[in-house]
């Protein structure tokens, strides 16, 4: 029971504003993508610094409805969806120079850390040839 007027008006406005909660909820359910107030464009970086891209109906995209850049352009170029499998390198070892001609693919990822490995072993020899 209201005991106040004061309570009464408290009560209306947490009704309102559950009301208000809910209409919104609503509405951002059912703008999504590039319809929903908050669209960024559809890239951002990923916490381990890959440019992911907005592509809901690839196959291979994450559960948000993202993807690496990366993989996207090799795709394309290749002309085929690339297995779970494989592995696209970046050259210059930045993340986020996505030029098809600084990409390298892989057939899978024991094949990419055997490129490494071989990489790794050629620094130290010209490192050794420099000293």
């Amino acid at each position: 029971m209201v005991k106040s007027k004061k309570q009464l008006r408290h009560l209306l406005k947490l009704n309102k504003s559950e009301k208000q909660r809910k209409i919104s909820s609503e509405t951002s359910k059912k703008r999504k993508g590039k319809l929903h107030p908050k669209w960024k464009g559809g890239r951002k970086i990923s916490s381990q610094g890959y440019i992911l891209i907005h592509e809901r109906e690839h196959p291979n995209s994450f559960i948000s409805g993202y993807m690496f850049e990366h993989r996207k352009i090799m795709e394309k170029h290749i002309g085929r969806y690339l297995s779970s499998k494989e592995r696209v390198h970046h050259i210059d070892f930045d993340r986020q120079n996505n030029n098809i001609e600084n990409l390298k693919l892989f057939k899978n990822k024991t094949e990419h850390q055997q490129y490494h490995t071989l990489l790794r072993s050629f620094v130290r020899e010209e490192l050794c040839r420099k000293e």
